[in-house]
């Protein structure tokens, strides 16, 4: 007999949400913050493409 898992280690059910929902929401403050630190990270030209040949 196996053992029932927790409701917290569970996997969560699958919800369904519109496309339109999830863009309309406006961004967290965490979330900001890493498209901020992603952008000056680019804008540096350091963000880790330098030297790829790509796929090929």
């Amino acid at each position: 007999m196996t053992k029932k898992q927790s409701v917290s280690s569970r996997p969560a059910k699958p919800i369904r949400v519109d496309a339109e929902a999830i863009w309309s929401k406006p961004l967290s403050k965490r979330q900001k913050a890493v498209l901020d630190s992603l952008a000056k990270k680019q804008a540096r030209g350091s963000d880790g493409q330098k030297g790829s040949t790509g796929s090929a």
